[in-house]
């Protein structure tokens, strides 16, 4: 005799979210260039471009607004994703641009927008729909210039953040591996922050400051916000012959601690 029944299908809880998206500001040049999105779990590949949209202010999608290359960009842990605005309808000078038009218009506010239906790494859509407003502003075309940064030294003896302010807003993940203290033994270990909608870097050594010197290496990869390095525009003019940098890849600032005020009896 054969007996024929139904196995129940298994629902899987959903559990995942979107956690971050950076830039965090709610204002983004026109040129803005990358978004970082961040998951608190794995997520499925190659769903990316059927569940991200851009929408401008009356909720309709901008067409062809990412590019949207077929190895998604994923970290290895498949928990950050990054987002490529057409670098086509940005850069100054390229036919994308002069045929279809800037992807963000200033004045105009947009949303970016992920499904809830986008699956996680198990299989379980998200626990939730995300979306992101944003007013899109002028473009910035000038370099990055740690000339302008603002720095905030640390006391001697104490294990307080060395503070580094920006007048702009730069590139949240290149700020986590591009900027290096050094002492006087080589790099110092320790935490970095960044806080402040990407305006202020923060490190926390993870031993005592000494009294001195110390340099705060940057290397000329670190970006803002619409791929401008430091001394070098994201727009550099493709008939300029472009040099390889070599020995100067680095830019140094330096600072000393500060005394610690003594109390007064």
């Amino acid at each position: 005799m054969i007996v024929a029944f139904d196995i129940p299908r298994l629902t899987l809880e959903s559990t995942t979210r979107v956690e971050h998206v950076y830039p965090s500001a709610g204002e983004l040049p026109e040129n803005q260039l990358k978004l970082y999105v961040f998951f608190s779990a794995p997520m499925r590949r190659g769903e990316a471009w059927q569940r991200v949209h851009l929408l401008d202010s009356d909720g309709k999608p901008v067409e062809l607004a990412f590019l949207e290359i077929d190895q998604e960009l994923w970290d290895r842990d498949h928990t950050r994703l990054t987002i490529l605005f057409d670098p086509g309808r940005i850069k100054c000078g390229l036919l994308p641009l002069a045929e279809s038009g800037k992807i963000l218009e200033a004045g105009k506010r947009y949303t970016l927008a992920v499904d809830r239906d986008w699956q996680d790494g198990r299989g379980a859509p998200l626990v939730q729909a995300y979306r992101k407003e944003f007013v899109a502003v002028p473009s910035r075309r000038e370099p990055v210039d740690p000339g302008r940064w603002r720095i905030v030294a640390p006391h001697t003896g104490t294990v307080e953040p060395l503070k580094i302010a920006f007048p702009e807003p730069l590139d949240y993940a290149l700020l986590q591996r591009l900027i290096q203290v050094i002492g006087p033994d080589g790099p110092l270990a320790g935490r970095i922050s960044v806080l402040e909608q990407e305006t202020e870097w923060r490190f926390t050594p993870r031993e005592p400051w000494l009294e001195g010197k110390y340099t705060v290496a940057v290397q000329k990869a670190l970006e803002d916000l619409a791929g401008n390095r430091v001394g070098r525009p994201f727009d550099v003019d493709m008939f300029d012959p472009i040099s390889r940098e070599t020995s100067d890849e680095v830019v140094g600032l330096t600072f000393r601690t500060r005394e610690r005020e003594k109390l007064k009896k």
